[in-house]
């Protein structure tokens, strides 16, 4: 295992390689049993289900370093790619209401504004990485799930509770990591196609391909909907489409030379294109049946995103001392159009360069059985606001810039091999607020001879205002607020993981909290119907518990359960909107015939919640959210060992609900295709 030190020595490059190792343990570890039909290639009928690897399950975003599952203190959640074609989930964000802590709202049907919350808190406090890349939008520093596509993804991480001493601003309610597939000895080749409802038509393809020092991956995802009719009234359909490329590679440049075991370099880029129809909100008098909610029009939203990453990894002494240096980019651009005139428009870019030193050492055991990491990491990170306006004179027209400058220290200690320490502390100098000091500390204790283990996490947070938030301007819709102050928070859970009938059945028990001061909330002026936003004065609190299920039901058959409860409040102890008390996801999974064939059904459960609205006649401005189920239905079976076809069925019950007020939602709805898959031609048995 990792913290292990002589078996780390041995196999420095064997632990970042485990990071798509299947086998469930560690922190509410989300892993449904190992099935054959996946991202683990494109030989499908009669492959046996794999056996399970002696490598330890490691979790790269709860430390600035991997690190084996079952020594994280903070609460984690991983999702695999077998997770997520079980499910045949389409968008990251429909596997994400799988996952403990989480609450999701889309406005609408597929490619609308789709915002995650982790804990109660705000969307824009969660941050979001693909391949080591910051994806929120610079404008909003917000990641809109919308566009992201589950094509290509291997793996996700959802870090839970406040990860600012680690990742910085933005990470507030915890951090959700997202890894691609990557290039594997051999080539590769695949391809997919699938429509159904709403004529929604989806195709991908892509290569993977490796050597012995080198490895790529290419592919390229297209989804086309007409969509539904996101206002309540009226019949006309809001379409969606979305074009999405990704590619990634790595070299190893120098293998054992001297004291240098590998130099490694690498790199990863997207890009993601989409336009999508909506209706805008009714605020005109005296339209007293429509004033507040969503009629039909024309809207629509063009986003170009483009995200990159370069990087570069020198290994030496055994292993024991690891740098890396990073750059990376988020490129994006939104323009915003109305009768085919475009209105409004901004833009976002973000540029990060970062240095990053790990050294591990051991107490030798005849004094302390002890296993030492410490880290530290420089970042420079670079953002900038563009707002533009219809034409080169309109008022909302203005060009911003900030840059920051990050440093942290961690250090990690393996005590025993049963207690697991960490701590870590950041400073972040900023141009435009007050320089932050935020700290993080974890605990975890494995019970020797039960497996038993309890884990815990302490800490601090910052978000500082969105771009949009201080210099936005809509005319005659939002001014913004160029005297904010950054959002502060501090976080604290524990838990206990308990594993059952030889570990055929894991369950696990959190407890969270979480205090927020100076939250950043909207005003509306219900005269001029101009909103803003500004700091609340006193602290906003969070507080909950998380629930996971994880079980080996019979041969092939498998279930995974998550219930979350959430008591979200603002400062005057009103509830905060959006963040239903209840979410619960249960899954049931049976592979049969040797792995040729699956079958799912997954329910999904959101309780009732708070959301505004803008409606004269009801001058308290809330309105609540009815509670809802969805239920999944979804099978497939491989033909050959190359052919596979697959079928499903969304909102199997047909059910009527909202995730935003009078935002209306697909109904009942089917989909099939197949997939075709080649290779690996030239790996190694």
């Amino acid at each position: 295992m990792f913290h292990n030190q002589r078996r780390r020595k041995a196999d420095s490059h064997s632990v970042r390689s485990a990071l798509v190792v299947g086998r469930r343990t560690g922190a509410t570890v989300m892993l449904l049993a190992i099935g054959t039909i996946g991202g683990t290639g494109p030989t499908w009928a009669g492959s046996p289900i794999p056996e399970v690897q002696a490598l330890p399950d490691v979790v790269v975003s709860a430390s600035r370093v991997p690190v084996p599952a079952n020594e994280i203190g903070s609460a984690v959640t991983v999702i695999t790619a077998e997770d997520i074609e079980r499910r045949q989930a389409r968008f990251v964000s429909d596997v994400l209401r799988d996952a403990p802590g989480l609450a999701v709202n889309r406005s609408g049907g597929v490619g609308t504004s789709t915002q995650i919350r982790i804990r109660g808190a705000e969307a824009n406090q969660t941050l979001v990485l693909i391949d080591g890349i910051e994806v929120s939008d610079p404008a909003f520093s917000e990641f809109d799930f919308a566009n992201l596509l589950a094509a290509d993804v291997e793996r996700i991480e959802i870090i839970r509770g406040a990860q600012s001493a680690l990742w910085g601003s933005d990470a507030i309610g915890g951090v959700i990591n997202i890894t691609t597939k990557q290039g594997r000895k051999g080539v590769e080749l695949t391809a997919s196609a699938e429509g159904g409802s709403f004529n929604t038509r989806q195709g991908n393809a892509g290569i993977r391909a490796g050597g012995d020092r080198w490895r790529t991956a290419v592919s390229g995802t297209y989804f086309e909907t007409d969509g539904i009719n996101v206002s309540r009234f009226g019949d006309e359909q809001d379409g969606y489409n979305n074009v999405t490329l990704f590619g990634s590679g790595g070299v190893t440049v120098i293998e054992e030379w001297g004291l240098i075991n590998s130099l490694e370099l690498d790199g990863a880029g997207r890009f993601m294109k989409s336009q999508v129809q909506t209706d805008p909100q009714d605020f005109a008098f005296p339209n007293e049946s429509t004033q507040g909610f969503v009629i039909d029009g024309d809207r629509e939203t063009d986003s170009d995103q483009a995200f990159g990453r370069v990087g570069a990894t020198l290994t030496m002494l055994d292993g024991l001392w690891e740098q890396r240096v990073g750059a990376a980019i988020t490129d994006t651009e939104n323009d915003f159009s109305t009768n085919d005139l475009q209105t409004s428009g901004n833009a976002g870019l973000r540029t990060k360069l970062d240095y990053q030193s790990t050294l591990r050492f051991e107490t030798p055991e005849d004094i302390l059985d002890a296993q030492h990491t410490l880290v530290f990491l420089f970042e420079r990170e670079e953002e900038t606001f563009l707002n533009e306006g219809p034409t080169a004179t309109s008022p909302q027209n203005q060009n911003r810039h900030r840059h920051f400058y990050g440093f942290v220290g961690e250090y990690r200690l393996a005590l025993l091999d049963s207690v697991f320490l960490s701590g870590a502390v950041r400073r972040d100098d900023n141009t435009d607020f007050q320089d932050t000091t935020t700290y993080r500390a974890t605990a975890a204790y494995v019970f020797p001879g039960t497996d038993t283990r309890l884990h815990g996490s302490y800490g601090t947070g910052v978000t500082n205002p969105t771009f949009f938030e201080q210099f936005g301007f809509f005319p005659g819709r939002f001014i913004g607020n160029p005297d904010l102050q950054p959002e502060t928070s501090e976080t604290w859970d524990i838990g206990i993981e308990q594993p059952f009938f030889g570990g055929r059945v894991v369950a696990d028990v959190t407890y969270f909290r979480a205090n927020l001061e100076d939250e950043i909330a909207t005003t509306f002026n219900t005269t001029t119907f101009f909103s803003s936003v500004e700091n609340q004065r006193g602290e906003s609190e969070r507080q909950g518990v998380e629930v996971t299920l994880d079980a080996e039901v019979a041969e092939g058959l498998t279930f995974t359960g998550a219930y979350t409860y959430t008591n979200a409040e603002d400062p005057d102890g009103g509830e905060e909107v959006r963040r239903p008390r209840h979410v619960a996801s249960g899954s049931l999974n049976y592979g049969f015939h040797d792995g040729r064939g699956n079958v799912n059904l997954t329910a999904r459960y959101n309780g009732e919640m708070e959301d505004v609205e803008f409606i004269a006649a009801t001058p308290e401005g809330r309105v609540t959210l009815d509670d809802y189920t969805l239920v999944n239905a979804s099978g497939s079976y491989a033909l050959t060992p190359n052919i596979r076809f697959f079928t499903r069925v969304e909102n199997l019950l047909d059910e009527d609900y909202e995730d935003v007020f009078s935002f209306q939602t697909p109904g009942i709805s089917v989909f099939a295709g197949f997939q075709v898959g080649l290779g690996p031609f030239g790996a190694e048995d």
